[in-house]
């Protein structure tokens, strides 16, 4: 991914050594004297990376025994970045995350269309016209779709629901650069059906436009046939 260059060193060993283990190509053990050679880096770089992945919950790294790799139970799947890693990794993961959708964003849309101000509807104006913009542009589409999703959480005024979206994103930016072959006109449409319901104060209409997009959301990823690969031991 080309934000890889501007990561700094111990930035990209993490960024790594994450991957790998959310993919399951590294471990049950972590070799960490190899990753110096391998990232040509110094030890201290490698047990800083080593300590932000153990705060991820990824990695148990104890004094004699070594570092190894935790279960996936353990992790921390609310970080965004191994959240990140784990969508690009698992169509299950993609499917958990809709699920929440459907459960979620009737919700904050609903709450958006009772409490919003101005400058939300500000706000809202803009992302759909950067939305315009992007069509035929699948990154600056992506970004433009977040930023519409974040303004509606962010007109719900409600703390604890803008953080439970920002998680949210992560995947929808993740599908939405990984589907081809949607109609980025036709989304436009529903998400303009949206800002305008919620312009209007309509929390019915907000609700509703707001699960058309979901359910819209789970056909593409059906035809781009993302089938759900979930384990049947979880």
């Amino acid at each position: 991914m080309s934000y890889r260059q501007y990561l700094n060193p111990r930035e990209q060993i993490v960024e790594t050594i994450g991957r790998q283990i959310v993919q399951g190509t590294i471990g049950p053990i972590i070799d960490v004297a190899s990753l110096e050679t391998e990232f040509g880096v110094s030890r201290t770089l490698v047990r800083d990376a080593i300590l932000a992945l153990s705060e991820k919950n990824l990695v148990d790294a104890k004094p004699k025994r070594g570092t190894m790799v935790r279960p996936r139970s353990e992790w921390n799947l609310l970080d965004l970045q191994v959240l990140q890693w784990d969508v690009e990794t698992r169509n299950h993961a993609r499917q958990d995350l809709t699920e929440v959708r459907r459960v979620i964003e009737p919700l904050v849309a609903g709450l958006a269309a009772e409490r919003r101000q101005e400058s939300d509807i500000v706000a809202l104006s803009s992302a759909l016209s950067a939305m315009r913009e992007s069509i035929g542009d699948a990154a600056s589409a992506a970004n433009a779709d977040v930023e519409f999703h974040r303004a509606i959480a962010r007109a719900s005024y409600n703390d604890f629901l803008v953080p439970v979206q920002e998680v949210i994103l992560v995947g929808l930016r993740v599908r939405d650069l990984s589907i081809e072959g949607t109609s980025q006109d036709s989304a436009l449409d529903i998400h303009v059906a949206l800002a305008e319901a919620i312009e209007q104060g309509s929390v019915v209409d907000a609700q509703h436009f707001a699960e058309q997009i979901v359910r819209r959301a789970e056909l593409d990823e059906t035809r781009a046939g993302h089938g759900i690969d979930r384990p049947t031991d979880s």
